[in-house]
């Protein structure tokens, strides 16, 4: 009876032994390569059968046009070794896993592994292919005169680039070989002009007042811009290749109507506030009235032994030490994302960090905030760089002294490390708006 069961015990024994050696070499049963049917296949077997899948061209159809196609004219990558790896990770899994592996695929359900597929650039071209999109950088053009966003020319469509992908990675567990593109046409393309042109209409809404704070001489009124004027001096941009619109104050306009204004820092502030009064209005706010004032900091030293104030409106730093004011910086504040006003202290310092959102190296880093809203951390650094095809590049240095960043505060190249050096962990730091 014992001879038995020690019999028994063995032939289970290498039966198992001898399943675990099968199987590194082939794929285990009830699994599927998308639409094919691969259990207990080997890896020639495998590699045949994404051969196969490369070579066999699918029906594309848009609109009227029919065109036959390979995943490579279309732009499409299979990547042979990826999938092989995910066919065979049965064998790079310890023992004991690999029997509880086999038992799941003996007695359980189907797998079924989606080919690993890589879209290079040239799926784009799909439209063109098709027919489509030839005039797409003439979709739309900026009014001269009522400074508003206009369809300049028909544009007939373009792929849908992401329904496609759906459907070619569908295809694979179907056997689907027919597509049916969808074209989205000019009024899909998500511009929506109608709701840009009410923001640029409200931004020529109403006049504006500029007044000097008591502090300058010749007090009172400088100007007060009406509607039409403030349109004049609006340079309005839309890119269509990204379908961005943007809005700034027109250089020579601005220079024409404050032409009194002698003082540069007076000037500088000045249209800093005008281009924050554009973009406020464009948002829907109704910014009626600005007052420019003299450049001198908010606080007079006394809110700590040792802090920095930074002021938005006047795009400057202040440093603080034992009362006395011991520097002062042109700064660049938020553009995309506004930088947070209030009383903040210094949480991290770093000699550099990476923007994970905006992929460039921040140096002399200074952490003064977490904006829960974005999930993101704002902080003082130096402009920005990065690394293009093995060469440095830096955020241009004229965007000190405007609003130009994503919400921190940029020092120019060499004054940043002086704050550095300054700055402390808990040191205050206070924002005015």
């Amino acid at each position: 009876m014992l001879r038995n069961s020690i019999l028994s015990f063995l032939i289970i024994c290498l039966f198992i032994v001898f399943t675990d050696v099968f199987f590194q070499y082939h794929v285990l049963p009830k699994t599927n390569l998308g639409f094919y049917t691969l259990s207990f296949s080997d890896e020639k077997t495998a590699q045949d059968t994404l051969n196969i899948l490369e070579q066999t061209p699918f029906t594309l159809i848009a609109d009227r046009t029919i065109k036959q196609m390979l995943l490579s004219d279309m732009g499409i990558l299979l990547d042979k070794e990826s999938t092989i790896r995910r066919l065979f990770s049965y064998r790079d899994e310890p023992f004991p896993i690999r029997l509880l592996t086999l038992l799941r695929a003996f007695f359980f359900s189907n797998q079924t592994i989606i080919p690993d597929v890589r879209f290079s650039d040239s799926i784009y071209s799909l439209s063109q292919a098709f027919g489509f999109g030839n005039s797409i950088e003439k979709t739309y053009v900026i009014n001269s005169e009522t400074k508003l966003l206009t369809s300049s020319s028909h544009f007939d469509g373009t792929v849908d680039i992401e329904d496609f992908k759906e459907k070619i990675i569908s295809s694979f567990a179907s056997g689907e070989k027919t597509i049916y593109l969808i074209i989205k046409r000019t009024d899909e393309m998500g511009v929506d002009i109608q709701s840009l042109n009410t923001g640029l209409s409200n931004i020529y809404a109403s006049p504006v007042t500029i007044t000097f704070s008591k502090t300058l001489q010749g007090n009172g009124n400088i100007a007060t811009l009406s509607g039409s004027q403030i349109r004049q001096m609006t340079a309005v941009a839309f890119d269509s290749a990204t379908d961005q619109l943007t809005v700034a104050v027109d250089e020579n306009e601005f220079t024409t109507v404050f032409n009194n204004v002698s003082d540069s820092q007076q000037r500088s502030t000045l249209k800093t506030s005008l281009q924050s009064l554009l973009i406020d209005r464009f948002n829907g706010s109704s910014v009626e009235a600005l007052t420019i004032g003299e450049i001198f900091p908010n606080t007079n030293g006394q809110k700590a032994q040792k802090y920095i104030e930074i002021d938005i409106s006047q795009q400057r730093m202040y440093l603080f030490n034992n009362s006395n004011l011991v520097n002062t910086y042109r700064v660049s504040t938020g553009k995309n994302y506004p930088t947070p006003t209030g009383e903040f202290s210094i949480r991290l310092k770093a000699p550099n960090a990476y923007s994970g959102i905006f992929h460039v190296y921040m140096p002399y880093w200074m952490e003064f905030y977490f904006d829960p809203k974005i999930h993101a951390t704002m902080g003082i650094h130096e402009l920005p760089y990065w690394w293009e095809n093995g060469e440095k590049k830096t955020r241009p240095r004229d965007f000190i002294g405007s609003p130009n960043t994503g919400g921190c505060v940029a020092l120019d190249i060499g004054q940043a490390k002086e704050v550095y050096e300054f700055g402390e962990i808990g040191m205050p730091v206070y924002i005015f708006p």
